[in-house]
């Protein structure tokens, strides 16, 4: 027979917890709220429901609590169990209370199943304006675990991990209330554009809780050609003046459209580039990589009342703007650097309109721009920069959830050979702003001292296996390799290079840092790789 399997039974004499609550939090529709219980005599956890919702169509109300042994599962096949009693009382705020459980709810868990997990339904107990129940209260029991009689572990190990299983045994219980929200005559307004570097702050106002907002913005182009003598110049004048009381000759008119300082258009939201938020945040960061010129933008509500989403047209709230009529012919006149002239939609009102200077595009540089999206309206955006013989110079890619840009920069040798390529350095807060000025510089003791890094640094014959090493101090992005935050120093050598030989075949390369650079000797020679070949 096999013998009784648990020999072993002890509680968890963990502190008393105190009540406490967290606030429920709003986003995309939802109200949530959170707390978590360690397992001890009768420790009480408060969940507090909203005061009031968004919407009085509530499509979902669910409680759960589960039990587990942290985020992370670290006990592999070690064999255990433990038992907790939770008890889940729903109140109201006269002093009603109902308790959720027949008696109470035994939570077991063991390696084979290490988090168990009760869920209730609560969706009538809550009404239209205001839940019958003001807040959920768990009482969470002393736990107990055991082990089994035929265990290898010593009583040591025993106490052991019990010890870390006090520290790590919890109850979570958390409810998810789902709004079916409207948006039915819901529309944005204030919209604000903010210019930093390439980058767009799109940001607006809304007097509903909205769980996801629809953007378009457009590149207005000058579709006049101010040379073409054959266009209605005269009449266009003349509309100019009654439709925008704005008085301009014809030589006025053709020479701002020359200079971009205005221009005639055609607002077509079909052209324009539409995005979600997928959340109720009201506000967004975008990249302008359509270059120099005016932009208009709106956005509109999308509600969750109908199954589909933004694809039921029954969920949409209206556009902060609508349909621009033509004035001009098929054209409109917008001029914000001369009378401040906008076009209007066909309500009459002013569209959101911005003119935007690229940086990169005033210097003359060389870029090509990408965007990707992916599930969960995840986005990655990079742009690679070229020097006038169209070779990669900097490469940049902004990762929107870190809120952070990894910038790696291209050198070459005198001959225009691809040579060196520096580690990828975060940039933290930064976006895609432009082109990276002075990236890689020597060390030295003063910013005085320290120079842009070129061919002279690392390509001639004093220092062609001995090249300067690049700067690493501290507000340089290239700090982030000095050994800090379980990140290895590169001691000044943070890049790799290539060599080649007199007829043009790779010859040497290296790796990063000191101990595999060109030139860094070992007591076996230099850790590098080379390339041999034969005919």
């Amino acid at each position: 027979m096999r013998q009784a399997k648990y020999l072993l039974i002890l509680g968890l004499f963990l502190y008393t917890g105190v009540a406490w609550a967290q606030q429920p939090t709003y986003k995309n529709g939802h109200y949530t709220n959170t707390v978590i219980a360690q397992p001890a005599n009768n420790v009480t956890k408060t969940l507090l429901l909203p005061a009031t919702h968004p919407t009085t169509n509530i499509a979902k109300a669910l409680l759960k609590v589960q039990l587990d042994l942290g985020e992370t599962y670290t006990y592999g096949d070690l064999e255990f169990d433990a038992k907790v009693d939770v008890t889940v009382f729903g109140e109201n705020n006269s002093g009603v209370s109902e308790n959720l459980c027949t008696s109470t709810c035994l939570l077991e868990i063991s390696n084979k199943v290490p988090e168990r997990l009760y869920h209730f339904d609560f969706i009538d107990k809550i009404n239209k304006a205001t839940p019958d129940y003001s807040q959920f209260r768990v009482v969470v029991s002393l736990a107990k675990i055991t082990f089994p009689l035929n265990t290898t572990l010593t009583p040591a190990q025993q106490s052991t991990l019990l010890a870390e299983m006090q520290a790590n045994l919890r109850v979570v219980a958390n409810y998810d209330i789902a709004y079916n929200i409207t948006a039915t005559g819901v529309a944005a307004n204030n919209l604000r554009a903010t210019i930093t570097g390439k980058t767009a702050t799109f940001a607006w106002n809304s007097d509903e809780h909205m769980p996801n907002y629809q953007l378009q913005i457009l590149r207005l182009h000058n579709y006049a050609n101010p040379d073409n003598n054959s266009l209605a110049w005269t009449s266009w004048v003349s509309t100019i003046a009654t439709e925008y009381a704005t008085s301009l000759t014809v030589d006025a008119l053709r020479d701002r459209i020359k200079q971009e300082t205005a221009i005639l258009t055609e607002v077509d939201w079909n052209r324009a580039l539409t995005l979600e938020t997928q959340s109720g945040d009201k506000t967004v960061q975008f990249t302008l990589a359509e270059g120099t010129g005016y932009y208009v933008w709106r956005v509109r509500p999308i509600g969750t009342q109908y199954k589909g989403g933004i694809a039921n047209a029954k969920n949409w709230g209206q556009w902060s703007h609508a349909e621009v009529p033509a004035k001009l012919g098929t054209m409109v006149l917008l001029d914000l650097k001369n009378g401040v002239i906008k076009p209007k939609d066909k309500d009459g009102k002013a569209l959101s309109v911005f003119h935007f200077t690229d940086s990169d595009e005033a210097k003359g540089r060389s870029f090509i721009y990408s965007r990707t999206f992916t599930e969960g309206n995840r986005t990655s955006e990079s742009i690679t920069y070229a020097n006038k013989l169209n070779q990669v110079k900097q490469t940049q890619t902004y990762l929107p959830s870190k809120k952070t840009t990894i910038v790696t920069q291209q050198m070459y040798d005198y001959s225009g050979r691809p040579v060196m390529a520096t580690l990828p350095a975060p940039l933290p807060n930064q976006g895609l702003k432009g082109y990276y000025e002075n990236l890689v510089k020597t060390q030295g003791t003063t910013p005085v001292d320290r120079k842009l890094y070129r061919p002279k640094h690392f390509d001639k014959d004093i220092n062609y296996r001995n090249p300067a090493k690049v700067d690493q101090s501290v507000g340089n992005p290239y700090h982030y390799y000095t050994g800090k935050n379980n990140i290895p120093d590169a001691e000044g050598y943070a890049f790799t290079r290539t060599l080649f030989s007199p007829d043009g075949k790779v010859k040497e390369q290296s790796g990063v840092g000191k101990t595999h650079m060109i030139g860094g000797r070992r007591q076996n020679g230099e850790n590098i790789l080379r390339h041999c070949y034969r005919n």
